[in-house]
């Protein structure tokens, strides 16, 4: 590089930091004007969680992490997602959310998610490692081609890193409130007619109905109650957010998506990429 670029490159990286400097103290400045005010905050989820119902049923997700010992019953990690959090930060206001990738050697990254309150002064950071390579079902480490890696295991990565800072940064009464709101309008949502959805669903992403009796320990047949509905709906969330994938839920033995369904995110095409290559 010449001298004239390294010139160059250090007066635009003084030039981009004036500017930050500038929008921050003016968002600072507008926070104080303007006091949070956490009930106005709850009042602008609640109307988002009645007014999207495709909103409400993204709020939770949930994780299969084994059987109970004593009873049998699949226990699970339950948690607000990352669409949550995206709607929290907004309803928060006065906040920035920024990301980075620090390429550390050929296979692995560093991925950090920030974010910010300008009102409160509150700075929360989370970071990890990840690495092109993984175990397949066989065991066998394996690695990511750069498409699919860059263009959809980092992003799921820093999506997770961020709703980590989000949720980290917020009073634990927002987040319990919300998921309270949340389950109790999936709950009415979610009724005996809606089951062919949810089935449906999954299937796009290649996951028939005998893989879902299963995880339920329980056949259609029999009648999902609302809780067994609810968990579907947050297994399914939890999938398609990356939080975890069909092998690991159901394992790689799925059947292959329908050919009419249409995936419409680049989550799911990834997973239905994935099932086709692994369902053999």
């Amino acid at each position: 590089m010449t001298e004239q670029e390294l010139i160059t490159n250090e007066v635009k990286s003084a030039t981009d930091y004036q500017l930050i400097k500038m929008e921050n103290e003016t968002i600072m400045a507008a926070a104080s004007i303007r006091p949070r005010n956490n009930q106005a905050v709850m009042r602008e989820l609640l109307d988002q969680i009645e007014a999207y119902p495709s909103f409400a049923e993204s709020v939770m997700y949930a994780k299969p992490i084994g059987a109970d010992k004593q009873t049998g019953k699949m226990q699970y990690a339950r948690g607000l997602s990352i669409r949550a959090a995206e709607a929290i930060a907004a309803a928060w206001g006065y906040n920035r959310i920024e990301q980075t990738v620090e390429p550390i050697d050929d296979d692995r990254v560093r991925v950090t998610a920030t974010f910010t309150d300008f009102q409160s002064g509150r700075i929360w950071r989370d970071s990890g490692i990840v690495s092109k390579w993984y175990k397949d079902r066989y065991g066998k480490m394996v690695k990511h081609n750069d498409d699919r890696f860059f263009n959809v295991v980092l992003k799921a990565e820093l999506s997770k890193r961020v709703r980590e800072a989000v949720m980290r940064s917020v009073p634990p009464g927002v987040r319990s409130e919300l998921q309270n709101l949340a389950e109790r309008t999936v709950a009415k949502l979610l009724t005996n007619d809606t089951v062919q959805k949810i089935v449906d669903s999954f299937a796009s992403i290649g996951v028939d109905l005998a893989k879902l009796e299963n995880l339920l320990a329980k056949p259609i047949a029999k009648g999902w109650t609302t809780d067994d509905r609810v968990t579907l709906q947050q297994v399914f969330t939890a999938i398609r957010d990356g939080e975890t994938t069909v092998g690991e839920v159901f394992g790689n033995s799925v059947a292959g998506p329908k050919p009419e369904t249409k995936v419409i995110n680049s989550l799911a095409e990834a997973i239905e990429e994935e099932t086709n290559g692994t369902a053999e």
